[in-house]
């Protein structure tokens, strides 16, 4: 692997919260935010109620974590407790120094993003077969996997707080090893960046701060995704972009960002992750975690326990979708059924932000 490892001993902020895939947002009062590649846990403004979704809709919700039945094991990777699970039933131990906050398989062996937090960049590194780190770098939470899952990208940039000069670098590999490896591109200097997905030969690229969102092929110039301030997922599929628009980024929409041609927008919504077929899409609005379709009507809302926080999400299959809950001292992973029912697909164990239990996989 062709990556450069961090040499500068990085100063580390306190973990505000879980950083994967993101950070924690509350359900029932607005007042933080879940960041699906988990670069921040800062407050968003009040929103108001989309006008495609009855306030009315909304499903009466579970009383506690300790109510809800017990279901399958998840069906994607995901870490407990330092040991990836594997779907196949295979096991694998992380290191131990350091929490978890992302974890993609990778070239037999696995990108972890840790939970050392500074400005909206984390930790990232390259842990090979063996367990041991191999490089590591300052980047931004999760890497991006292609919905065939042979590709991967993320990004690396100079530590924030070491106050040095670099180059932000924006990687691509092939998760199998095979191939002829990793490209990079150059995108600019020190501000950190996101990506957010695969579009065909393109790379999706959030922009960091002012910057504007974009597509990449890490050969050409990349190319603006226009009104975007924010990418919060791609569907493959479709070809289709979802993110936030307006000035404080409150405003919600799917698009085609090679064409700019809208699908649908709405008020006051902040979307989720995309089904892996694109047909659905999970977001938020004043009344809580709800899943829409193509054209951005409500299909249901997510039956979710009263006064608990979603730190992560991620869709199992095309119907089903896995979140982790957390509460002060418990973390769970839930798993939400077609109407949005809720059941354990994890038992709730202790939580602690620093290091969370619990952790959904990327490309897994």
């Amino acid at each position: 692997m062709q990556l450069t490892a961090v040499t500068t001993q990085r100063r580390r902020c306190a973990v505000r919260a879980l950083v994967a895939a993101a950070a924690v947002l509350e359900v029932t009062v607005p007042t933080a935010v879940l960041v699906d590649r988990g670069t921040s846990s800062d407050p968003l403004p009040g929103t108001t109620l989309p006008t495609s979704v009855p306030a009315s809709s909304a499903a009466a919700p579970t009383p506690s974590l300790a109510d809800l039945p017990p279901g399958p094991a998840p069906a994607i990777g995901y870490v407990e407790d330092h040991v990836y699970r594997s779907p196949d039933g295979s096991r694998f131990r992380l290191p131990r120094d350091r929490g978890i906050s992302a974890v993609t398989p990778y070239q037999g062996g696995f990108l972890v993003a840790d939970t050392r937090t500074f400005e909206g960049s984390v930790g990232l590194a390259f842990v090979d077969g063996t367990g041991k780190r191999v490089e590591e770098w300052c980047s931004s939470g999760a890497p991006a996997v292609s919905a065939d899952g042979l590709g991967a990208a993320w990004v690396s940039f100079p530590c924030l707080e070491s106050g040095e000069a670099g180059e932000r670098l924006v990687h691509r590999g092939i998760t199998t090893g095979m191939g002829e490896g990793e490209s990079t591109q150059r995108v600019g200097e020190r501000a950190p960046i996101t990506v957010a997905g695969f579009l065909g030969e393109d790379v999706v690229v959030d922009g960091a701060w002012e910057e504007p969102a974009y597509l990449t092929d890490l050969v050409s110039e990349p190319r603006p995704i226009a009104d975007l301030k924010v990418v919060d997922s791609v569907d493959e599929v479709g070809g289709l972009v979802a993110g936030q628009l307006g000035v404080d980024g409150e405003d919600a929409a799917v698009l085609d960002p090679r064409t700019g041609e809208y699908r649908w927008q709405a008020p006051g919504l902040y979307l989720g992750e995309f089904s892996p077929d694109g047909s659905l899409i999970a977001g938020r609005d004043r009344d809580g975690w709800a899943v829409f379709d193509r054209t951005g009507s409500l299909r249901y809302r997510l039956d979710l326990p009263t006064a608990r926080y979603v730190s992560s999400m991620a869709w199992e299959d095309e119907q089903h979708l896995l979140a982790l809950v957390t509460t002060e001292h418990q973390i769970a992973v839930v798993r939400f059924g077609p109407a949005g029912a809720a059941e354990l697909a994890a038992p709730a164990v202790h939580y602690d932000p620093y290091d969370p239990a619990y952790v959904l996989a990327t490309g897994a």
